[in-house]
């Protein structure tokens, strides 16, 4: 009796012990609440497979193909992931957590409730590495699940539904989520270094204390974000939309922030010095402490502006 034929006895209602179903193919295959922790499937094809809360914890799935595969609460803690192909795949409410998705193709995956808390999602931290591919995934979550202390490095999370997905202390350095929608997503103390956040939807979206030195974020949706002490050096805000947001004690040294739109922003001993504000709308900005030393005001609105404070604090404009 081959291997296949001992699992197709136990979804016959028998028992199933360690098989080796490597490079097997298994396409379509009803695995609902299967316990698949001892089965080898490295590399095997399940290719539109049920495997609804199906039991998977610690086992090796290292290039397996499992494309438009059902897999609603299926336990996959643990679990090496590694090069595995997922797109298109649903994985609503699946635990995720601590496994290892380096290298796997997600492309439009559906990670709706998904725990997925710790888990590595690149491949180390090689300075070339391209790391995970998530385009287009669908990832909308309940307000504080989702990637918290991902390493996410050089993914390509373009156009992703993360709305509300915690991000938290997560390692995003190089990752490229042009158009991508975080709205409302918590990126606190996120690393976020020479990342693409270009024509992102950020409203109201968290970054405090996050790190987004030289990120390009040109024409990001970024009304009411919360940057306190964020770092944005170097970073490329042009034209993007930062009505009413909260940047006080930013580092805002030497970005491009020209005709940006901050009516009513929060910049309260923000540091701007050498930057670029040509055409910056800061209508009703809070100014207080903030220091534009060196930076170009060329066309800047700053009508009703608050300079100065009742304490006297007073924003330091160019000589």
């Amino acid at each position: 009796m081959t291997d296949i034929d001992k699992l197709l006895e136990y979804l016959r209602g028998g028992s199933v012990g360690e098989l080796d179903l490597r490079w097997g193919q298994l396409n379509g295959i009803y695995l609902v609440l299967a316990d698949l922790s001892k089965v080898d499937l490295r590399f095997a094809t399940l290719d539109g497979a049920k495997l609804q809360g199906a039991y998977m914890r610690c086992n090796d799935l290292s290039g397996v193909c499992l494309k438009n595969a059902n897999m609603r609460g299926a336990n996959l803690s643990d679990v090496n992931l590694s090069g595995a192909n997922l797109s298109g795949s649903y994985l609503g409410g699946t635990d995720l957590h601590d496994a290892n998705l380096s290298y796997a193709n997600l492309e439009n995956a559906n990670l709706e409730n998904t725990i997925i808390d710790e888990t590595t999602m690149s491949y180390g931290f090689d300075p070339n590495d391209q790391g995970i591919y998530l385009d287009g995934i669908y990832m909308n979550c309940s307000y504080g699940s989702g990637l918290y202390r991902a390493n996410l490095k050089n993914a390509n999370l373009k156009n992703a539904n993360l709305k509300r997905v915690n991000l938290s202390d997560a390692n995003l350095a190089g990752a490229d989520l042009e158009g991508a929608d975080l709205r409302g997503a918590g990126m606190s103390n996120t690393n976020l270094y020479s990342a693409i956040l270009k024509n992102t939807n950020l409203e109201g979206t968290s970054f405090e204390d996050s790190n987004m030195e030289c990120a390009n974020i040109t024409g990001a949706k970024m009304s009411s974000v919360r940057m306190k002490g964020t770092n944005l050096r170097n970073a490329n805000l042009e034209n993007a939309n930062l009505e009413n947001a909260d940047l006080e004690d930013a580092n805002l040294e030497g970005a491009n922030l020209k005709g940006a739109n901050m009516i009513g922003a929060n910049l309260i001993g923000a540091n701007m010095r050498d930057s670029n504000m040509e055409r910056a709308n800061l209508s009703s900005a809070k100014l207080y402490n903030a220091n534009m030393d060196g930076a170009n005001l060329n066309g800047v609105w700053l009508d009703n502006a608050k300079m100065t404070n009742p304490g006297s604090e007073f924003v330091t404009l160019p000589d």
